[in-house]
């Protein structure tokens, strides 16, 4: 389940959630920064999902339960 938080960031015209990556640096001030990130490599098409999490169920590398912090 998303969290309500993520929802209402999701829809910010001026956030643009990256999934499945790391922030490398952030540079400048509040209001005026830039972030760079290192997008890691996908196997799931991100236009098709659909956050149901059956990739995840039937994926051959973990079948280990979500992560504590993504159960809220």
């Amino acid at each position: 389940m998303i969290s309500p938080k993520l929802v209402e960031v999701g829809r910010h015209l001026n956030i643009k959630v990256i999934t499945y990556a790391d922030v490398v640096s952030v540079k400048g001030k509040s209001g005026n920064f830039k972030v760079k990130v290192n997008k890691r490599a996908r196997y799931v098409d991100p236009e098709l999902c659909t956050a149901c999490g059956i990739c995840y169920a039937n994926c051959p590398v973990t079948n280990e339960p979500y992560p504590k912090e993504f159960q809220e």
